[in-house]
């Protein structure tokens, strides 16, 4: 049973930010007179081989192989806590900081410390214009950095003019001009990365990650050696359209609970400009620290005293097919004649006219080995789409092409929109072989799909809230901009089998199409033993033999045949090699990018922007993580949350009641003598809802009572519109009267009784 203290509010309000910063150090006593006395110098930038300490004192030490973490300025104060009462209180000082804060985050002053070059000369007359008017704007402008330095974040130079290249400290040291483009070198473009050292280092700091790192069956030589997995994705924010690439770390040796929450994952480096020209520069001191991470260990201390010792390995990469393919594997991609990345399968055209494209309909080609993804292929021999080495290959932990992982999320929604283009009307035309349409297999009518949509609403308000996705009836029109990629595997694994399969006229296509859809719901679980590896497996057999069928008699085309559907075929594959698909998936990834899109602001620099909420929100991570600060101010109402619940007075672990009540009642005495046809909340007469009630305490007690006792009578009635039972919220008709926006709701239970009638 989940905590009451933590869910006491479905939505919980967020205090206001403003001045956040500075109410955070004022909570600590005396500590902002000790700030403003103090000169506490910010860490250079580092290179590969420097390690630099997080200092949160005034004094600095650096080590090359030990990471310290020195917390003894705090170590004088308890929990540092902000006080929810004075949150909104601000003085007029304050709020314009505050503005120069916010200023910072949108990306209009990228450093405060650092010196603007030419193209940024409208950034610094803004700063300087504000500096007029606000005297301690540098101390609030860069108050994170500067009062408590955040080491973890490393700038490196990047191409002034289109961001094509990263420059190397060593390698271009001598350079005076971008090798890409020919644009002239300054010190000012650059780039903010985190260095996955430092940042994992100072979360070994914690002793709640610690405990959940820890290896207890020995996967690793050390107890504290963490696993990690790069997931990379391109995306742009809702200001701009410059395109930005996020790289994002998730630590599959944290159990699968917490494993995706944001206070677990972070990112490495949100990338934009023309990264496509060398992607490679901005891989480069990633790869050289994952290198050295996973050779030589972490000597993790905090206060001087010895905390843990690390090793980091890269268990794999996920992204996208177009990232996968363009930027990280050296692969041509799925218009080539070997377009799958995960085995050596040559794909063909269509037969018909009027049809191009490349598809994949054979299967059973041997998988690609590790040889040809390392090492540079003799000129004149056979390729299978792959350009070059991937820089990955110079990794211990690069093993075959496994290491490009299944990303679960896009595979699995990309086949669900197949399936609704083949079962689609409006759509299904480029999958009929040509000259015989009448006998397409997935031939369904408009009106079957109005039907299926009208199935889906009429079902919305029973789907308990368990299941992820909207289950919004869909009609061909609006499909693609109604569903998110959850709601697209939502629709295949539960709507496909049970509404849609029942549809087709020949029995064969009903039994094919469950089959796929059964698969697909193993692969994302989250444990899968032999057994259902083989079911998986035998799933996508059923699937792809009706297909070879349909194929050989000409009743579909090629094109059903798409990459991403092919890969279904390496699923039990993978599985075996990398384990269940959930354990290493990207949907964290998505949930950050969606986090990012609603806080970049800028829509000149959204680049800038998105470094500057990441270094941020690293910083904060760790004050959290560390319990340095209590953010449960954040997330907490100011006034009392007991109003919002009420749980069992003997024992907590009973169901909760959840707001809104509805105490404008009297007493069950005089409910019982009143009129039978006065309604209780306008919808139930209230004789048989008090004799439905009690008909319910005896079947759950077991004690039949066909008189009320005096005792029942003197209480009063108290109407809870929702319950809160086994981790399920649910929802009353009234609560859906009450609430005009909710869908889902008015349920019928039945409660188990412990006899049954004779």
């Amino acid at each position: 049973m989940t905590n009451p203290n933590s869910i006491q509010k479905v939505k919980l309000l967020r205090a206001s930010q403003k001045g956040l910063t500075r109410r955070l150090l004022k909570s600590i006593p005396d500590f902002t007179t000790h700030a403003t006395t103090c000169d506490i110098p910010i860490l250079p930038a580092t290179t590969a081989d420097t390690v630099a300490n997080l200092v949160l004192s005034n004094t600095t030490a650096t080590a090359s192989e030990d990471y310290d973490v020195d917390m003894s300025e705090f170590c004088d104060f308890d929990v540092a806590g902000i006080d929810p009462n004075t949150m909104n209180m601000l003085t007029e000082k304050e709020i314009v900081e505050q503005e120069e804060h916010d200023r910072y985050i949108d990306g209009e002053v990228s450093d405060i410390e650092s010196e603007d070059d030419a193209d940024s000369e409208e950034f610094q007359k803004a700063r300087e214009c504000q500096l007029e008017e606000v005297d301690d704007a540098d101390e609030c402008l860069a108050l994170i950095k500067k009062k408590i330095p955040n080491s973890f974040v490393r700038t490196h130079e990047i191409c002034s003019d289109k961001g094509c290249h990263l420059f190397d400290p060593v390698v271009d040291a001598d350079e005076v001009a971008c090798p890409c483009c020919g644009a002239p070198r300054r010190p000012g473009s650059v780039v903010k990365m985190v260095d996955i050292g430092d940042h994992i280092s100072h979360m070994l700091t914690c002793d709640d990650f610690r405990k959940e790192v820890e290896q207890a069956k020995g996967l690793f030589a050390g107890k504290h050696d963490i696993g990690i997995v790069l997931c990379v994705d391109g995306f742009t924010s809702r200001v701009s359209n410059q395109s930005m690439v996020m790289i994002h770390v998730i630590i599959p040796s944290l159990d699968p609970s917490i494993r995706y929450t944001d206070d677990y994952t972070f990112q490495i480096v949100i990338l934009f400009g023309d990264t496509k020209t060398d992607f490679d520069s901005y891989l480069r001191p990633i790869i050289q620290s994952l290198d050295r991470l996973s050779q030589q260990p972490i000597i993790v201390k905090r206060n001087g005293v010895f905390v843990a010792k690390s090793h980091i390995y890269n268990l794999g990469v996920i992204a996208d097919g177009i990232e996968i393919n363009q930027r990280l594997l050296k692969f041509a991609g799925h218009t080539s004649w070997h377009g799958c990345r995960f085995c050596l399968v040559k794909g063909g055209h269509p037969v018909e006219e009027k049809k191009s494209g490349m598809y994949f309909f054979k299967r059973g080609a041997p998988i690609r080995t590790r040889e040809p993804l390392t090492q540079e292929v003799p000129v004149g021999a056979e390729r299978y789409g792959i350009k070059e080495p991937t820089p990955f290959g110079q990794l211990s932990t690069f093993l075959s092409i496994d290491f490009f992982m299944c990303d679960e999320l896009h595979m699995f929604s990309n086949v669900s929109k197949l399936c609704f283009e083949l079962f689609s009307p409006r759509y299904n035309g480029r999958y009929k072989f040509v000259d015989n349409e009448a006998r397409y297999p997935f031939a369904l009518t408009t009106d079957d799909i109005l039907n299926v949509k009208r199935s889906m609403d009429e079902s919305r308000c029973t789907i308990p809230s368990d299941f992820n996705g909207s289950f919004k009836g869909v009609l061909s029109e609006n499909a693609r901009s109604m569903y998110r990629s959850v709601d697209w595997i939502a629709w295949l694994v539960y709507v496909v089998p049970t509404i849609i399969a029942p549809l087709f006229i020949a029995k064969e296509t009903r039994i094919a199409v469950v089959p796929l859809a059964r698969g697909i719901k193993i692969s994302l679980q989250w444990s899968i033993s032999s057994a259902e590896v083989q079911e998986i497996d035998g799933s996508f057999e059923t699937w792809f033999k009706y297909l070879d069928t349909c194929l050989a008699n000409e009743t579909i085309s090629r094109t059903v045949f798409r990459s991403n559907l092919h890969q279904l075929h390496h699923i039990p594959y993978m599985i075996r090699r990398m384990g269940p698909l959930r354990c290493y998936s990207a949907r964290s990834l998505e949930r950050s990018i969606g986090t990012y899109k609603k806080r970049i602001r800028s829509s000149r620099h959204p680049g800038i922007n998105a470094g500057n909420i990441m270094e941020t929100r690293g910083l904060f991570k760790f004050f959290n993580a560390s319990c340095i600060f209590d953010f449960s101010a954040l997330t907490a109402s100011p006034d009392s949350n007991d109003k919002n619940f009420e749980q069992h007075p003997q024992d907590a672990t009973y169901p909760q009641l959840w707001s809104p009540f509805d105490d404008s009642f009297p007493h069950v005495g005089v409910l019982l003598q009143g009129s039978s046809d006065v309604l209780i909340c306008g919808l139930y007469r209230t004789i048989p809802w008090c004799r439905a009630l009690m008909g319910c305490m005896t079947r759950l007690t077991g004690v039949r009572q066909r008189v009320v006792l005096p005792f029942h009578q003197q209480q009063q009635l108290r109407i809870s519109t929702r319950l809160f039972h086994d981790n399920q919220v649910y929802i009353s008709e009234l609560y859906k009267k009450k609430n005009k926006s909710c869908s889902r709701g008015g349920k019928f239970v039945m409660f188990e009784a412990i006899h049954k009638n004779k």
